[in-house]
């Protein structure tokens, strides 16, 4: 649970001093708690931590994970960003539709009216126009997958919104809908 003011810290030792022992090689991890990030310290050496920060947005969803290599540096530009960072973004019903990983280019996601992920894109795609979709039985098992041409994510979003993307089984097969 995070803190309820933003001045307000937690350090929490996840390994203290009391559990080395000779045999084992006393490592210290903590963890810190803000209203708006989390940070998870390893300590590698008496001069050199491992940072990583988890940030949260105002809603208290994940909206970006800050790996070492990136949090070690003073400032850093769109390029780093791009090669290190972790980024999240969410619609109003708390889904996760685009997530950018190291590397990578962004990953667009579409859910159906149960909130079932129906569409995906990641850049590869998105050049061509494609998404790569997932249709459910009655018991929200995927039963068939593909790809199919598409516009953006917020047109693929509003044309199924309020749809149950859902194969009915009858005596000779699935029926199309």
């Amino acid at each position: 649970m995070l803190a309820s003011t933003s001045s307000l810290l937690f350090d929490i030792l996840l390994l203290s001093e009391s559990f080395c022992t000779s045999f084992v090689p006393c490592i210290c991890n903590s963890l810190i708690y803000s209203i708006n990030y989390f940070l998870y310290r390893k300590v590698l050496s008496i001069t050199e931590n491992a940072d990583t920060y988890y940030v949260y947005n105002e809603y208290n969803q994940l909206a970006w994970v800050i790996p070492p290599l990136l949090s070690k540096k003073k400032t850093w530009d769109l390029a780093d960003q791009q090669a290190l960072a972790y980024e999240y973004r969410y619609d109003g019903r708390s889904r996760l539709v685009e997530k950018k990983l190291p590397g990578k280019g962004w990953e667009h996601m579409v859910y159906d009216k149960a909130d079932r992920l129906v569409f995906t894109q990641d850049e590869l795609m998105r050049a061509q126009n494609k998404w790569l979709f997932s249709k459910y039985d009655l018991f929200g098992r995927v039963i068939i997958t593909g790809i199919v041409g598409g516009t953006s994510r917020t047109d693929m979003q509003n044309m199924i919104a309020n749809n149950l993307i859902v194969e009915n089984r009858n005596p000779p097969g699935f029926t199309k809908n």
